[in-house]
């Protein structure tokens, strides 16, 4: 993924803008975050459950994620489900990976 697309620019007798947008479409889907939910139940009350969906983004390790609560940042998905861990029991469930087929 290119970091700064602003030398391009200054070139554009070279490269069109349609370029540029077909360079920016292929880094769009190279770069796509991985999609995840963070679950669980609170210590304190275990009818106190808690749901939130994130994305994770590889290129750059980061990780953001929203609940009702709020809106949080790490460094990981995996980092986000340690911190909910001392909260509650908690499980990370990546949503954009291909379950495997159930057992016969």
């Amino acid at each position: 993924m290119r970091q700064n697309v602003l030398p391009y620019y200054s070139n554009m007798n070279e490269t069109t803008a349609d370029d540029l947008l077909a360079e920016l479409d292929q880094d769009a889907r190279d770069c796509k975050p991985r999609l995840f939910a963070l679950y669980g139940v609170r210590h304190r009350d275990q009818e106190e459950t808690f749901l939130a969906w994130g994305m994770q983004f590889d290129h750059s390790d980061q990780a953001l994620m929203w609940g009702e609560t709020g809106t949080w940042r790490s460094d990981s998905a995996e980092k986000l489900l340690k911190t909910h861990t001392m909260l509650g029991e908690s499980r990370l469930v990546w949503l954009d990976e291909t379950p495997p087929p159930p057992e016969p």
